[in-house]
C-alpha cells in the first residue's frame, strides 16, 4: 500500500490525534499543537488500512449519487418509495398522485427548489406526527420541532428540548424515520451515546440496529 496523502492538518490544544475521511475521500488530521510532521505521518501510516477503507467507501458513495435534471421519467423518492416524474403544462403545483410526481412545466428551471419546498412541508407533517406518537409512548416532552436543510445530520436535540430533523429524512422508509425520531427523543433522557442510551433506544425499537445500518450505508442517496 502506498503512502496515504494528508489533505489537511488542523492543530489545536487537544492531546490526541483525530482522523477524518470526508465525503470527497480527503483526509483531515487533527493534531496537538506541537506534534511534528513525522509523528503525524507515523500515526497516518499506522491507520492506513482503515483510511484506505473509508476512502474507498466515500468514492463508492460518490459514484452512487444521482444527479437530477428534473426531467420526465426520473425517479424521486418519498417515504422509501420511488416515483417517476411527469412534466405537465397546465398544473400549478407539484403533486404526488397516481404513483407519479407531477411537476408544472413552468417550474422546470427551478425543479430542485420546488421539490425541496414540497419535501419540507411533508417532513414537518409526517415527522411531527411520529414525534408526537413516540414522545407520548416514551413519556417524554419536547419543546419544539423544526425541519432543517442539514446535510450531515439527520436530527438533533438541544439541551432545551428543541428537536430538528433534516428534510432529506422524508425520502427514507418509515422504519428509518422512526429510528431517527426515537434516537433524538432518547436524547431528552440520555444526553450522550453511552451504553444506557442505546439500551433505552433498543427498549423502544428492538431492531433499531437494522435501520441504523441501512441509514449509514444508504443515507448518501437520500438527496436530490
Amino acid at each position: 500500500m502506498g503512502k496515504i496523502a494528508i489533505d489537511k492538518i488542523i492543530r489545536t490544544k487537544r492531546r490526541t490525534f483525530g482522523l477524518r475521511v470526508g465525503s470527497d475521500a480527503t483526509l483531515t488530521v487533527r493534531a496537538p499543537l506541537r506534534a511534528d510532521i513525522k509523528l503525524i505521518e507515523k500515526i497516518v501510516a499506522e491507520k492506513s488500512a482503515w483510511i484506505a477503507k473509508k476512502q474507498e467507501e466515500a468514492l463508492r458513495k460518490g459514484r452512487d449519487v444521482v444527479t437530477y435534471k428534473f426531467e420526465a421519467g426520473e425517479l424521486f423518492h418519498y417515504l422509501g418509495q420511488g416515483y417517476p416524474l411527469t412534466i405537465a403544462e397546465h398544473r400549478k403545483t407539484l403533486t404526488l398522485e397516481a404513483n407519479h410526481f407531477i411537476l408544472p412545466q413552468k417550474y422546470g428551471h427551478k425543479g430542485k427548489e420546488v421539490f425541496v419546498k414540497w419535501y419540507k412541508e411533508k417532513a414537518l407533517a409526517y415527522v411531527g406526527k411520529r414525534v408526537d406518537y413516540y414522545s407520548h409512548q416514551m413519556g417524554l416532552s419536547y419543546k419544539s420541532i423544526r425541519i432543517s436543510s442539514a446535510k450531515k445530520r439527520w436530527g438533533s436535540c438541544s439541551g432545551k428540548g428543541n428537536l430538528s430533523f433534516s428534510w432529506r429524512l422524508i425520502l427514507a422508509a418509515p422504519e428509518i424515520i422512526d429510528y431517527v425520531v426515537i434516537h433524538e427523543l432518547a436524547h431528552l433522557k440520555h444526553h450522550n451515546h453511552a451504553k444506557t442510551f442505546w439500551l433505552y433506544v433498543e427498549s423502544i425499537l428492538p431492531n433499531y440496529k437494522v435501520s441504523k445500518k441501512r441509514l449509514k450505508d444508504n443515507g448518501h442517496l437520500l438527496s436530490i
